[in-house]
């Protein structure tokens, strides 16, 4: 069977990979990677206005060169930031769902931000590095009440501390067995 490669394209930039702390934990601690029939990457944007760059193209290009063979699932994330109460934010993120759609590609949001979801706080943008390496040391810190956050359907982008992050990646990955 052909490997599966799963490419996360996040907001977060190179050096700090805050989002990518966020997303492994989920996976390691939600799903049964023991097959090892599946990878996954990161690309990073830098900024969610990037998401149509051409160097974000490349990146995702040249993870999907190493993986002629297989399957590769392209996976964008995004903040819907004051989604609720700013028409950009509303206006952004159609955009970017319509961009996912016409390229075949997923569409995961976190609102109001990745931190929210994780966290049930906003974090200040000089504070997002320490508290995903605060969160990455944790044990046992996605519970039942985080997982339903995740498993949101897509309407409800108003809604903080939602996500449907759960819904896109059980697509893909074999639920564990949790108590």
């Amino acid at each position: 069977m052909a490997n599966k490669q799963i490419i996360f394209v996040v907001e977060t930039n190179d050096k700090r990979r805050t989002d990518d702390i966020y997303i492994k934990k989920l996976i390691n601690y939600y799903y049964d990677l023991s097959d090892n029939d599946i990878t996954y990457q990161f690309v990073h944007m830098g900024g969610k206005g990037n998401f149509k760059n051409k160097s974000v193209a490349t990146k995702i290009n040249n993870y999907k060169k190493e993986n002629l063979k297989g399957q590769n699932i392209i996976v964008y994330c995004f903040d819907t930031d004051r989604i609720d109460k700013d028409f950009e934010s509303v206006t952004f993120l159609e955009d970017a769902q319509k961009f996912c759609k016409v390229n075949g590609y997923e569409f995961v949001w976190f609102c109001y931000e990745i931190e929210n979801v994780f966290l049930g706080i906003t974090v200040s943008d000089e504070n997002k590095f320490k508290e995903a390496i605060s969160y990455q040391k944790k044990e046992n810190v996605i519970d039942d009440k985080i997982i339903k956050n995740m498993s949101v359907t897509d309407g409800k982008q108003k809604s903080n501390n939602k996500s449907n992050i759960i819904l896109i990646l059980n697509k893909y990955f074999k639920r564990k067995a949790h108590k």
